[in-house]
């Protein structure tokens, strides 16, 4: 989730869906998405009200459960047959470089195989990240 323009959402406002996508630059499809997922709203409300405070808390919350998944999953591949972020067996891994940069770093994708099933992983990366190894866990 890109981080939305909470900052401009007041606390002791109450906002329709379209208003607090206006707000914060989202699209009312997004906050029924929110919504669903399990953002508050005022109980017994037509149309659908929200408090400014309880959907600043929520957004925060939800941003930095995202960035903790992140975070947790930096160094990891992505293995196509179990679905999940990974370690790539010993030796299995090779380096080729896609021809594209990132930036100012040329990228690269990492290719090996499953520790847990076998199966093909894969992760793109660069060369700033490649010269550390530490990060992907390649012994």
């Amino acid at each position: 989730m890109k981080m939305k323009r909470y900052y401009r959402i007041k606390s002791n406002k109450t906002y329709t869906e379209k208003e607090l996508a206006e707000t914060i630059g989202a699209t009312t499809r997004c906050i029924q998405k929110w919504l669903k997922a399990g953002m508050p709203k005022i109980e017994n409300s037509n149309p659908v009200l929200f408090m400014g405070k309880d959907v600043k808390e929520y957004l925060k919350a939800k941003f930095n459960e995202k960035k903790a998944n992140k975070e947790a999953t930096r160094g990891k591949f992505n293995c196509f047959r179990c679905r999940k972020n990974v370690d790539a067996a010993e030796n299995s891994i090779s380096i080729v470089e896609t021809g594209r940069m990132i930036g100012k770093y040329k990228q690269y994708i990492i290719k090996g195989r499953c520790k847990e099933c076998g199966g093909k992983v894969c992760m793109l990366s660069s060369s700033r990240i490649i010269e550390d190894t530490s990060i992907l866990n390649i012994s």
